[in-house]
């Protein structure tokens, strides 16, 4: 949709069209937000601030005001019934938003945004465990293959993108949107990885340690006690 907002601004010089594609996809956006908080809140209870914590959350949402009240204006344009930003507005309309209804190249690139982000649960997965085994044991090899892993995060993105599309074609694999995703899991695991390691590392082991002497095995105190307590972690992993 990015794309597509800058298609329609430089080369179709449809300020308005693209207008109208910021505000869906910032309504999008909100509400994928406004679910994550509410199952934060109706299954954790939300998380208690401290004053400190008061204070940083006031920053922050200063800070989010001045960010974005430049792009709100924006918005204003989606519903002026000219294709020219200017003021005074000529007239409202909701022509441009009835324009997105038969985007063919939108409706085709939300489908396969929506596939990649959903397949997005494939590296918190990996990260998942991958953190847990690194947070929880020690073995031969750890470090390498934590190095290995989070390598993408100080590569530039151009040396990544540019190495798995020719080991793509050297294995003879066609590109379609499975090579997206795959493209997009190796990516998106480190920043997987380093938020679960910060989740793991704040965990209470003894919480562990009394599930195994109540009985659970570890299957079960890995699904019924450490997920739970790590689940704002992997919420914030899905949202990357």
């Amino acid at each position: 949709s990015a794309n597509m907002i800058q298609v329609q601004f430089s080369k179709a010089n449809n300020a308005p069209l693209a207008a109208a594609l910021s505000v869906s996809s910032l309504m999008i956006v909100a509400f994928i937000s406004i679910v994550f908080v509410l199952i934060n809140r109706k299954y954790l209870g939300g998380i208690k601030l401290s004053r400190a914590s008061k204070y940083l959350k006031i920053f922050a949402y200063t800070y989010l005001i001045f960010l974005y009240a430049p792009a709100l204006l924006l918005h204003i344009f989606s519903f002026n019934s000219s294709q020219i930003i200017s003021f005074p507005l000529t007239g409202f309309t909701t022509y441009w938003f009835e324009r997105l209804l038969y985007q063919e190249t939108l409706h085709e690139a939300f489908k396969n945004s929506m596939i990649v982000e959903f397949l997005n649960i494939l590296a918190t997965t990996l990260g998942v465990l991958a953190s847990r085994s690194s947070t929880r044991y020690n073995f031969t090899g750890k470090q390498i293959s934590l190095t290995f892993i989070l390598a993408p995060l100080v590569l530039p993105e151009i040396i990544v993108g540019v190495s798995l599309l020719t080991v793509l074609i050297q294995l003879g694999l066609s590109l379609n949107l499975w090579s997206v995703v795959l493209g997009h899991t190796l990516l998106i695991m480190p920043f997987s990885i380093l938020i679960m390691n910060s989740a793991f590392n704040n965990l209470d082991i003894s919480l562990e340690e009394a599930s195994m002497d109540l009985g659970e095995n570890q299957i079960g105190t890995f699904f019924r006690i450490i997920l739970p307590l790590v689940f704002t972690g992997i919420m914030a992993s899905l949202l990357i």
